[in-house]
């Protein structure tokens, strides 16, 4: 649960820098807080596998098949701030359409989590 609060006090510093966001439109911030909470979804339900082992394999490379707790936390917060800056960087078509991709694809592996069983509780 600690770690879930660390995530959620990161995200929230982020979003609260009101000039990191300056020339992002409503829809924009919009897709950038859904897409963190997909990956969030995606954190919750991985962990919910993995501790206590379950028998589960993680498929990220980048991390491996069996990461601990505060390597997948820090995983995740990267996700997250990462994917702010990748967008940010974009026009604000490619952003959303950027965004978007990334909050299918976080979903989708949520899903997929909560089909063999993972839970995502907060």
């Amino acid at each position: 649960m600690k770690y879930l609060i660390a995530i959620m006090l990161l995200l929230c510093s982020l979003v609260a820098r009101a000039e990191l966001f300056e020339n992002w439109t409503t829809q924009e911030k919009v897709l950038y807080g859904t897409a963190s909470l997909a990956m969030i979804a995606d954190y919750k339900s991985t962990a919910s596998v993995l501790y206590p082992n379950q028998g589960y394999k993680e498929m990220n490379p980048f991390i491996g098949e069996q990461p601990g707790n505060d390597k997948l936390t820090a995983w995740f917060a990267g996700l997250i701030i990462g994917h702010y800056f990748i967008a940010d960087q974009l026009g604000h078509e490619n952003r959303k359409r950027y965004l978007l991709i990334v909050t299918i694809f976080e979903t989708g592996a949520a899903a997929h989590n909560v089909s063999i069983g993972a839970r995502i509780n907060f």
